[in-house]
């Protein structure tokens, strides 16, 4: 995978046949939260959730402090159907800016349904190599056709 990559949850796929999230701009509230690299995300996580209740647990390696908001920025999510295909796009997250109290150990990017009782995870963002947020700004630029579509 390459920096900047974003992956789908398989399990967000089939939570949205079971009408667990309402990602339109007046539902539910999407996150994005930052872990360290001692777990890796992958697509086929079984029930990946921001906490506890699922099989496998994200928070428990969140990175947060300086710049970083713990639990994760709202990303004020939308979600657009336009001829057969939905966008889910989000606003640009603020320059997280250098700073001495800032986590030096950034290197995922966990978008999850924080309005969800469950906090399932939606996505993940590869940082493509642990950043050190003391020494650099980090910058989350979203792509300008969404997130992610689905067709």
């Amino acid at each position: 995978m390459a920096q900047g990559d974003i992956v789908v949850f398989n399990q967000f796929k089939e939570d949205m046949g079971a009408q667990l999230h309402d990602l339109t701009a007046a539902g539910d509230v999407v996150k994005l939260a930052f872990i360290d690299s001692t777990q890796t995300p992958a697509a086929n996580a079984n029930d990946p959730r921001w906490g506890a209740g699922g099989t496998v647990n994200y928070d428990t390696n969140e990175v947060s402090g300086g710049a970083f908001t713990a639990e994760g920025a709202d990303i004020l999510n939308t979600w657009v159907e336009t001829t057969g295909t939905v966008k889910f796009g989000g606003t640009d997250l603020a320059t997280f800016g250098k700073n001495a109290s800032n986590p030096s150990t950034l290197r995922w990017g966990i978008f999850y349904n924080s309005t969800d009782a469950g906090k399932r995870c939606i996505a993940y963002l590869d940082l493509g190599a642990v950043v050190d947020g003391t020494l650099g700004d980090l910058t989350i630029t979203f792509n300008a056709s969404g997130i992610f579509t689905l067709a």
